[in-house]
């Protein structure tokens, strides 16, 4: 066999037994052929095979994210971000500076929005988004997707009821500002609207930027029960073209839709609960500032357990948003009376986020049942603040990360994009350098949750996730070796090339150019 491919003397690494070793890497089309001593691959080499000389630099299975919403991470890189600035004022600047360049009558977006860290302490009110485009539709997107502030013309073509629960209301007045329930009925109303045009640039982006940082597969959670279905369909075309591979999930409980469009598997971001940043993760016990309230809940038992019984019993894989304790409670339940009615060996049912001050019997529970926790470590890198501030004393217990891995829980890793970005380095570094000590895991383990476990997570271990032959050639090349890395820089390796299929789809540009 004469290989395309050669990689030449990279350290190969192992994820499964967390070592590396000085090897070469022969592919065949979109496969791995061989890897082995680089004398031994070096017959495989024939006259048209493609030599890439990668000494001293490491490579790793193709990067995984196991949670993301392609859609409006491209969407995101495309409009205003808003988390450089540091008050309301700034705020104005960025959307006026946007508005001068849109047509009156469209719609100006922003996203990043942490309220906390502006001095104000608060959103803006729509009066304020009125002042610099008033003659635009404007919306203002929290960090965490849960809230958003809208200015006047907005809030008035959308027409909302003043009693709507999660409208601000201040002196009687609203204030534009929109969580839970009230935002995310305007997340149907609005979502053709506001992603038509953008949609098709949006997914370019986000592929390039998914293949810059070392990605080979991004899961991608879209759509919604309000949503239009036909777009989802053309979505599923969109993503077969895309140069990084995808796994769509659909965020319906609408089972015959998934069913339409053949999908093994069913949810994603269907939101048991909202998240803490917006007061909408749902708590045993109050918010620390904001004792009135434990957050919410967005299914009643029986009809959560209701539909995760018939999409359980119709075959397919399911996801379910739940950041909070409440909600991965009310999660465990349901998938508890499902797999009691319909044992099933192989589910690979999944908690998504969960961060929210989960419990070791909730772990042990998750283990037992070989319920996978879907979760996003770069949290740490953005919300500590407001950790602080939203649980108080118990801030040590987000993201416990080393707690479910002594109960044995399966960790896949992914990004949530555009609540964080495509960065699966920054995932790692966050796992091994969590704030609580007791809560850090080895680079190997993190490693594990961005490959293989992300990979096994979405049924496709068996193609995906490790270094070997006959699995495909999606593979990342780093520029130093990630296992003896420092642990506070694991953010700062280079991506030097990615890889998917064989064909590179990324090469980092030379160093001064």
């Amino acid at each position: 066999m004469q290989a395309d491919l050669i990689l030449d003397g990279p350290h190969v690494v192992d994820v499964e037994r967390g070592a590396a070793r000085v090897a070469s890497i022969a592919i065949k089309g979109d496969r791995i052929a061989a890897v082995g001593a680089p004398a031994e691959i070096a017959a495989l080499r024939g006259p048209g095979t493609e030599m890439l000389d990668l000494s001293g630099q490491t490579v790793v299975p193709g990067f995984i994210d196991a949670h993301a919403h392609l859609v409006e991470a491209g969407v995101a890189l495309l409009e205003i971000d808003v988390r450089p600035a540091a008050t309301i004022r700034d705020i104005q600047d960025l959307v006026a500076e946007r508005a001068a360049t849109q047509p009156p009558g469209t719609l100006i977006r922003g996203w990043g929005l942490q309220e906390h860290l502006l001095r104000e302490g608060r959103m803006p009110r729509k009066e304020e988004l009125d002042a610099v485009a008033p003659d635009h539709y404007v919306r203002i997107f929290r960090d965490d997707g849960h809230a958003s502030v809208v200015n006047t013309k907005a809030f008035e073509h959308l027409g909302i009821a003043l009693d709507t629960p999660g409208v601000d209301i201040e002196d009687g007045e609203p204030t534009g500002g929109l969580r839970a329930g009230a935002q995310r009925g305007v997340d149907d109303r609005l979502r053709g609207f506001e992603l038509r045009g953008l949609r098709e640039r949006g997914l370019e982006a986000a592929a390039a930027e998914a293949l810059r940082v070392g990605l080979t597969t991004v899961n991608t959670l879209e759509g919604s029960d309000g949503g239009d279905h036909e777009e989802i369909v053309r979505l599923a075309g969109d993503l077969a073209r895309l140069p990084v591979r995808t796994v769509l999930w659909y965020q319906t409980t609408q089972v015959e839709r998934v069913r339409e469009l053949g999908l093994p598997r069913i949810g994603g971001c269907i939101l048991v609960d909202g998240a803490p940043g917006s007061y909408t993760g749902a708590l045993f016990e109050p918010y620390s500032d904001r004792p009135d309230t434990r957050g919410t809940l967005y299914f009643e038992d029986g009809a959560l357990e209701a539909f995760v019984l018939e999409a359980h019993r119709g075959g397919y894989q399911i996801a379910l948003h739940a950041t909070c304790q409440r909600a991965i409670e009310q999660v465990l339940c349901a998938y508890e009376t499902a797999l009691d009615a319909e044992p099933k060996a192989d589910h690979r049912l999944r908690i998504e986020h969960g961060y929210g001050l989960p419990t070791p019997n909730q772990f042990r529970r998750m283990a037992e049942r070989g319920i996978i926790w879907s979760t996003q470590p770069a949290f740490l890198h953005y919300r500590m603040e407001m950790y602080y501030r939203r649980f108080g004393d118990r801030w040590r217990g987000v993201h416990p990360h080393r707690l479910g891995l002594e109960q044995g829980v399966t960790i896949a890793g992914g990004s949530d994009s555009f609540v964080t970005p495509l960065y699966p380095l920054l995932g790692i570094h966050c796992a091994v350098n969590h704030p609580v000590e007791e809560q850090r895991v080895g680079v190997r383990e993190a490693l594990r949750w961005f490959t293989c476990n992300a990979a096994y997570a979405a049924f496709e271990d068996d193609a995906k996730g490790s270094i070997e032959p006959d699995r495909l050639a999606d593979l990342t090349v780093l520029g130093r070796n990630i296992l003896t890395e420092n642990a506070l820089t694991l953010k700062d390796i280079p991506v030097v090339a990615t890889l998917v299929g064989g064909a590179i789809r990324h090469t980092a540009p030379e160093p001064g150019r």
